[in-house]
């Protein structure tokens, strides 16, 4: 829950003194929205699908990210509120590099707990207001008293 609380922290603090929102990739507007799909592959090997939302306040070169997630696993769903930074690493005229750490709240069959979710990514200009990412994300989260990591791959189609 600390880690959380402090993720969260500094995604307000990024949002509040960074005064000059950034041009995003492919359009001027400061926000984008987003909406995919991923697979997950469990420490046990076991390997579950999901989907989720985004939506993200872009600035010079971080990013506010919130994310909505949710994994079928063993007939229950894992569900995963996370927030936290992305940082762009290295824009093209048609691509833009980025590492991300989101941490928030898991929940597990009615369970509250804690995940942390470090990744990287690419966005792929498709048209003028919108992109296709490509995400790698190594899950860390706490349940049953036990901490867990996993790895997710997703894409996402991104509005800006």
């Amino acid at each position: 829950m600390r880690v959380a609380l402090f993720v969260l922290h500094v995604v307000l603090l990024v949002t509040v003194v960074s005064p000059s929102p950034a041009a995003a990739q492919a359009s001027t507007d400061p926000w984008e929205f987003g909406v995919g799909a991923h697979v997950a592959r469990r420490e046990d090997s076991t390997v579950h699908h999901g989907g989720g939302l985004t939506i993200a306040r872009q600035y010079e070169r971080v990013a506010a990210v919130l994310e909505a997630s949710g994994t079928r696993r063993h007939g229950h769903n894992d569900w995963r509120v996370v927030v936290g930074p992305r940082v762009t690493l290295g824009p093209t005229v048609r691509s833009t590099f980025f590492a991300q750490v989101l941490a928030g709240t898991l929940i597990r069959q009615r369970a509250a707990d804690w995940a942390v979710l470090p990744g990287v990514g690419v966005d792929v200009r498709w048209i003028d207001w919108s992109a296709v990412r490509f995400q790698f994300d190594a899950p860390i989260e706490r349940s049953d008293a036990r901490t867990a990591a996993s790895a997710r791959a997703s894409v996402w189609l991104i509005f800006r």
